[in-house]
């Protein structure tokens, strides 16, 4: 049975970038499953993937694996994978949009965030009503390290947009249309070695444009920053958060989780420095460029470890 009260629905989230994990959870929620997105990130075939975007020479590191189109995450245990779609016009998405709220069924999209913050965030649509689509936000800005009830936020994460309001938080303001993603049942078993084959061969492009991006990267000169924001920033706080929610989940420490955490906040602090336009202290481009280098034979052999430690996985189910 579907449940319809957002406050049954709702899930704060407690981890950096981990938004899309949260809607997800939102959504099992309306099947009756209760989880959470370390226990998704956790016990996930495939909790990330590193995506090279060449059009635009930037990395991500999402916790969704996708391709161009689909979003495919399996999660055997529940027998539902999250199948998302993007159509090609604005029309499109709101029709589409339109039609599964009314035939009952929730949806996770991507909304322009608010206050002209950057990028997009994951949001989970529940319902439509007199023309409003009822919506609910994982985050919005919540202090992550306080549980919050429902109650005390609601009118912070609850989302009640007319179509006019939907349509503009939706495309932003270049017409981007995103993803709609609904719940489906799938085999348990659907996460198979050719899907995995091709994750990893897409992380190890992806690793490849980090390094040759990388390389030369000139920590004293102000003008690195697209790279750092582009390239480097996303390989480690993306890729860290999923790799700190699955240890976590496993009650383990490893070494990649805890580089990429300080690597960060050395990369977090240049940024700053030089924002501000402030002298960046040579002890620190000398951190900088020793993590970078280190940064390399690290995630090859993560990435290898990962392959390993999936491929046996498959083989032995």
């Amino acid at each position: 049975m579907k449940l319809k009260n957002r406050a049954d629905i709702w899930k704060q989230q407690k981890y950096n970038n981990s938004c899309a994990w949260d809607c997800f959870s939102m959504l099992l929620k309306t099947q009756g499953v209760e989880t959470s997105s370390k226990e998704l990130v956790g016990s996930s075939q495939v909790p990330y993937q590193l995506r090279l975007h060449p059009e635009e020479n930037r990395l991500t590191a999402g916790m969704l694996v996708q391709d161009d189109e689909i979003v495919n995450l399996t999660i055997g245990k529940y027998a539902l994978k999250l199948h998302s779609t993007r159509v090609s016009t604005i029309a499109d998405y709101i029709e589409l949009a339109t039609e599964t709220l009314l035939s009952g069924e929730s949806f996770v999209t991507s909304l322009k965030r608010p206050d002209d913050l950057p990028g997009r965030h994951a949001v989970v649509f529940t319902g439509l009503a007199d023309s409003i689509f009822l919506g609910l936000d994982p985050d919005c800005r919540l202090d992550r390290a306080t549980d919050y009830h429902y109650s005390d936020v609601k009118d912070i994460v609850t989302l009640d947009l007319e179509l006019e309001d939907f349509h503009q938080r939706v495309t932003g303001d270049n017409g981007y249309v995103p993803l709609l993603g609904v719940l489906v049942a799938c085999d348990p078993l659907e996460v198979t070695s050719e899907m995995m084959k091709d994750v990893f061969s897409r992380s190890r492009v992806a690793l490849d444009f980090f390094e040759s991006a990388t390389n030369e990267l000139d920590f004293q000169n102000s003008k690195s920053m697209p790279v750092i924001y582009n390239v480097l920033k996303p390989a480690l706080s993306d890729l860290r958060t999923a790799i700190e929610i699955r240890d976590e989940y496993q009650n383990r420490n490893s070494e990649i989780a805890l580089f990429l955490k300080e690597f960060e906040s050395e990369v977090l602090e240049f940024r700053k420095l030089t924002k501000n336009n402030e002298l960046v202290p040579a002890k620190l481009t000398k951190k900088l460029s020793a993590s970078l280098a280190r940064s390399y034979n690290l995630l090859e052999k993560h990435l290898s470890y990962e392959m390993y430690r999936r491929n046996k996985a498959l083989t032995n189910a």
